[in-house]
């Protein structure tokens, strides 16, 4: 089952129902090492059961792919970047299917990732961020966390997670 939610709205009735429809997944992914650098990719085609991309509720069939890069910058200094994309299948029947003012979602999803971290102090302090934007909606994703080990049993961190964009449903 999909673990993003659907939902259908029945006009008649005013009731909005919210299911988990079937999917399957078929994929594969690659991984290797040059020097300090990993590299790795993944891709992936998600068939649902809107098979013809008729329900706007229901996550139409599409293709993913990651591309990804991890370098180490020295010492406990780590870098990782990621650009992937997402292409929906049978984009003219969902965009069709779709309630008079609904927003829709782009063909093709672009988004890329950055994420730094680092160890101090035998570390025992590990600051990291973490940066998403999506090229096509125009929104970000910024998490900051820092952890402090107490001890070998006690650990506290504190974080934060700021959401943005220049579209009103973002």
């Amino acid at each position: 089952r999909d673990r993003r939610p659907a939902f259908h709205y029945d006009a008649v009735s005013g009731v909005v129902r919210q299911s988990y429809p079937r999917m399957w997944m078929l994929g594969g992914g690659f991984k290797g090492a040059a020097g300090a650098n990993v590299y790795r990719g993944e891709i992936a085609f998600y068939h649902t059961e809107d098979t013809e991309g008729k329900d706007a509720g229901v996550q139409n069939a599409s293709l993913k792919y990651l591309l990804g890069l991890d370098k180490t910058l020295g010492g406990n200094k780590n870098a990782s970047v990621q650009f992937g994309q997402e292409h929906f299948m049978d984009y003219g029947a969902y965009y069709a299917s779709l309630p008079q003012g609904a927003p829709s979602m782009k063909k093709a999803q672009t988004f890329a990732s950055i994420r730094l971290s680092d160890m101090w102090k035998y570390q025992t302090i590990k600051p990291k961020i973490f940066l998403l934007y999506n090229f096509s909606e125009r929104d970000y994703f910024v998490n900051g966390e820092y952890e402090r080990s107490l001890s070998d049993d006690l650990t506290a961190a504190f974080g934060i997670n700021l959401f943005g964009g220049k579209k009103p449903h973002t």
